[in-house]
């Protein structure tokens, strides 16, 4: 049975490139993307190779959505984290979740 590539996060710029160059290397691994798109990462979703891709919509936090995105899965790309400065200082204990509990 052929598992998936979970990439979480892959809504941005570096993950919209590691699906395609993930759909290319693994033609016959479904390539599964857990992201919010709270980044308006829509783009991404834009003209991807003819691949098995699927896309789940959710919270890396929530934990029932991870265990979903996970399942068949043998291999793990995470890339969900908050960069941006502002947020740091706005809203510090979800930042500290999601990059470094997630």
């Amino acid at each position: 049975m052929t598992r998936a590539i979970l990439l979480t996060g892959a809504c941005g710029y570096l993950g919209s490139e590691l699906i395609r160059e993930l759909a290319a290397i693994y033609p016959d691994k479904t390539i599964r993307i857990l992201d919010n798109l709270q980044n308006q990462g829509y783009a991404a979703l834009m003209n991807l190779p003819e691949a098995s891709i699927e896309f789940i919509e959710g919270d890396i936090l929530d934990t029932q959505t991870v265990e979903y995105a996970l399942q068949d899965v043998d291999s793990v790309v995470h890339m969900a984290a908050i960069v941006t400065t502002p947020m740091n200082f706005e809203h510090p204990t979800w930042v500290h979740q999601i990059n470094h509990w997630a």
